[in-house]
């Protein structure tokens, strides 16, 4: 039976059409990872020292120089304590050049914990949009649950801008957090609902992201200011939401909403694009599908169809722990950036850089070897990595050789435990059918962003290196094994409705010998017991075509004659 992975294919899979539309769907993840990250500069903490109280006689550069630096050098004696002559600092000197929320709103000593808090909030707002983004998706739509969040995202990063004491600040993370989450959850399996199997890998391995965050990485060491970093951003992301205007909604989710209309104008106007012909079928096909998902006990689904059966139930449950994982690893490790040495931009810039020449491996390998394999290679390079950086930090004496150590074993660690990211993500898109797609897309960043909001406590390598090293390491190994246990997706065509699944068990159990190829309703038998039993080998209780004209029905090399058979019911 045909099914869109067939009208794809026909209407050109791989044209002009899915080139605008992966660019107009890919191109705002750039800004989106750029407000994604802003936290990563926002909550550094910039060198400082505690001045003397009541000392109102000179100004605070004056007392800097007398009581940061030693006298007539320029030595810095920024010692980040909170006390002076064993009584609390009160009033703090912090260096000039860099301006972010904790020299704003003096976040050191007592309130130290608001950096990561503020981290943790933003990733809590994520959680909350990826799992309203997850159900938005397969209730109104990819297409509006996209360009909305892009839109409230930037109008929200600029008000943030804007803020006048750290707790708005935090409000305003919260509720970037949320536009944030509702778009992560829609790109993916957006663009591969309308792509071939032969480039459905492509749009993820795309580095838009990592472009976005290096670019506001550049950005912020020739404008150290947080405020600024959230304005730019904020006014790039509005733009892109104006894709919402050029490209269609999900062909697949129009289809099995039974809105068949609306789906053929689809068909034509990828057709047109790519300058293909409609094929004669494509009502007929749509139909089909509809109707198929039509017979299902569901008609709108919720996050709990993930978990129906034993095989979904299990799938899911490993990816999320894995969509977990691997968040925790890379938004742990970016957040930490200043905690590496050496040169905050520069770590920022090289940490999302370094996921490119992986990307182009992945490339080479998620087609060739599959998803799965793909996933584990770059697993063992991230779990070796850690092991590396926990042996670094414990033997290694000398603090240049080892900050040098750990920071490149850090930026590999990074590259490829993104990259194994990627790889995961191409997998968990294709193993869900389109009626839960959304929702299990939904489901997976929502885990995503419980490892977000626990990574900058759990891998906090500024106070508890050995914890995140070790955590590192572990983790990414557990993943490996678990990994093993997934369904290998590749050059598998994608799944619409749940129904299919039932059916491949239904084609599992069937005799190999029958012909299941049906053209329609009136070409379907049952053959009575009486028939079944008068040959050795058992048929079931199945439709077998018949062909037209003839008197006969064929099971390969036997035949039946439906004159002498006077049992056989028509």
């Amino acid at each position: 039976m045909k099914n869109i992975e067939d009208i794809l294919k026909e209407t050109g899979g791989d044209g002009r059409f899915q080139l605008i539309f992966i660019t107009f769907v890919t191109l705002p993840r750039l800004p989106m990872m750029w407000i994604m990250l802003e936290m990563s500069y926002a909550n550094y903490v910039p060198e400082w020292c505690c001045l003397p109280d009541n000392q109102t006689s000179q100004s605070e550069e004056s007392l800097a120089q007398s009581y940061c630096y030693h006298q007539n050098t320029n030595i810095s004696m920024f010692s980040k304590s909170c006390t002076r002559n064993n009584s609390t600092c009160d009033q703090k000197f912090f260096t000039t050049g860099t301006d972010t929320i904790v020299n704003e709103w003096d976040l050191v000593c007592d309130k130290k914990w608001i950096v990561p808090m503020a981290t943790s909030i933003q990733m809590a707002g994520v959680l909350v949009g990826a799992f309203l983004g997850g159900q938005l998706a397969d209730w109104i739509g990819r297409k509006k649950t996209l360009f909305v969040s892009i839109f409230v995202c930037g109008v929200f990063n600029i008000v943030g801008g804007f803020s006048v004491s750290w707790e708005m600040f935090l409000s305003m993370r919260f509720f970037i957090g949320v536009a944030i989450g509702g778009f992560l959850v829609v790109p993916m399996p957006y663009m591969m609902e309308f792509l071939s199997p032969s480039i459905r890998a492509f749009p993820t391995l795309i580095p838009a992201s990592q472009f976005g965050a290096a670019l506001m990485a550049l950005t912020a060491w020739k404008i150290p200011d947080w405020r600024w970093l959230h304005w730019i951003g904020g006014a790039i992301a509005i733009p892109t939401a104006i894709g919402y205007f050029f490209v269609p909604e999900s062909l697949r989710w129009l289809t099995v909403q039974g809105r068949i209309e609306e789906a053929e104008d689809v068909v034509k106007h990828i057709a047109r694009l790519n300058k293909k012909p409609v094929p004669k079928d494509c009502v007929d096909i749509l139909k089909g599908i509809a109707d198929r998902e039509s017979q299902s006990a569901s008609k709108r689904y919720t996050y709990i169809h993930l978990y129906k059966d034993w095989n979904l139930l299990k799938t899911s449950v490993i990816l999320q722990f894995l969509w977990c994982v691997l968040s925790m690893g890379s938004y742990g490790m970016s957040f930490s950036a200043a905690s590496l040495g050496f040169n905050l931009y520069l770590n920022i810039f090289i940490m999302n850089m370094v996921v490119i020449p992986f990307n182009l491996s992945l490339t080479c390998l998620v087609n060739n070897i599959g998803r799965k394999k793909s996933t584990m290679i770059f697993l063992i390079v991230s779990s070796v990595c850690g092991i590396g950086n926990l042996i670094a930090h414990l033997v290694i004496s000398d603090k240049y050789t080892r900050d040098l150590t750990i920071n490149i074993l850090s930026m590999i660690f990074r590259g490829a435990q993104t990259t194994s990211w990627s790889a995961i993500g191409i997998l968990s898109n294709e193993i869900y059918p389109t009626v839960i797609r959304g929702l299990g897309s939904g489901a997976l960043n929502t885990a995503a962003r419980i490892g977000g909001i626990v990574a900058p406590f759990a891998l906090n390598l500024e106070d508890r290196p050995v914890v995140a090293f070790s955590l590192m390491a572990g983790l990414m190994a557990v993943s490996v094994i678990l990994v093993t246990f997934l369904e290998e997706t590749k050059g598998l065509a994608m799944k619409d409705s749940n129904l299919e699944d039932q059916e491949k068990t239904i084609s599992a159990e069937r005799d190999p010998r029958e012909v299941s190829d049906f053209k329609s309703a009136d070409d379907h038998i049952e053959l009575t017991d009486k028939v079944k039993e008068s040959h050795a080998i058992p048929i079931s209780d199945d439709e077998v075509h018949k062909t037209p004209n003839q008197k006969h029905f064929g099971f390969e090399n036997l035949v039946y004659d439906d004159e002498d058979e006077k049992n056989t019911q028509l």
